[in-house]
């Protein structure tokens, strides 16, 4: 089976493509799928095949299948997808190496981020990266700090955006 493999950073995205799908045409006439067109699709998956997740869009629509898709494996017993930084390449294993200031913020409710990945990135980062501040943003959401979303919380971006502001002013002011 043939492999493209792209460059994402300093990761390898490897996308492996079936010989009998290279004929098809791919038709994007944008139909949307219906909740139960999505969940058939998914039930056609076979769980028990480890899978890896990387998404790379991040829309309501992404959220919820990605949600469905975990439910379906809690109900079937099956292991969840793993995400891209549970991979032994992810570039959080490389924090030792950096020597900038790092800051990372995060939403007090997220989808995407759970408390134990809050804690493990916490752990993570304070053991292996000597400038590191974290923050958890209470009272927000995913998104928090863009205006453009539905989550955004005008205090809390505030206060994100400030945060940066002066970061970046500590760190790339000419000395």
């Amino acid at each position: 089976m043939p492999e493209i493999w792209l460059n994402y950073g300093i990761t390898d995205v490897v996308l492996d493509i079936k010989a009998e799908n290279l004929e098809q045409k791919i038709d994007s006439d944008g139909k949307i799928m219906d909740d139960f067109a999505i969940n058939e699709k998914l039930n056609s998956i076979d769980l028990s095949k480890p899978m890896e997740l990387v998404v790379l869009h991040n829309s309501k629509s992404i959220l919820k299948i990605i949600s469905s898709l975990f439910t379906l494996c809690e109900q079937k017993s099956k292991p969840f997808p793993k995400i891209l930084t549970d991979k032994n390449n992810s570039p959080h294993l490389q924090a030792n190496k950096i020597e900038a200031d790092l800051y990372l913020a995060f939403a007090e409710k997220d989808t995407w981020v759970d408390n134990d990945a809050l804690k493990n990135i916490k752990n993570h980062f304070e053991k292996n990266t000597p400038n590191f501040r974290m923050e958890v943003y209470e009272g927000t959401e995913h998104g928090f700090a863009f205006p453009d979303r539905h989550t955004y919380n005008k205090n809390g971006a505030e206060k994100h955006w400030s945060r940066i502001s002066n970061l970046f002013e500590k760190s790339l002011k000419s000395k």
